[in-house]
């Protein structure tokens, strides 16, 4: 994907389980990856995912360490690499992203929901739910 398709760079977060706690819980941490959006909102995330969590576990039970702000660093530290090899007029490897969720109120979007509402109605449709 070269550079005139692309609106802008960020960085966004994720919550995961980073494991469950001495008292059952599960633990949620964040995690940070580097997500590129098209001028239609159509939006791709980088592989490389950064946690927010280092697990440890001793002799005295597990532990949950916060290290957004490393893992913050380390995302914006990426996002700051694409956006310079885009505006050097470079392209993105498109092996190394994947599709994610459209911009909410894109066009991208919209598509999108007319997509699974076609779907859905086709579905209805073989079920004998619809005429």
């Amino acid at each position: 994907m070269d550079s005139s398709q692309i609106a802008h760079v960020q960085v966004g977060s994720d919550l995961y389980p980073a494991g469950i706690t001495e008292d059952g819980e599960e633990y949620l941490a964040e995690s940070y990856y580097v997500e590129v959006e098209s001028h239609r909102g159509e939006r791709w995330q980088h592989e490389r995912t950064y946690a927010g969590c280092r697990v440890d576990q001793d002799e005295w039970g597990i532990g949950f360490e916060n290290i957004r702000d490393e893992a913050k660093a380390q995302a914006e530290h990426l996002a700051e690499r694409v956006r310079k090899r885009l505006a050097q007029g470079g392209s993105l490897d498109m092996n190394h992203w994947h599709s994610a969720r459209p911009a909410y109120g894109s066009p991208a979007y919209s598509n999108e929901d007319e997509l699974r509402l076609e779907a859905r109605e086709e579905e209805e449709s073989r079920m004998g739910l619809r005429p």
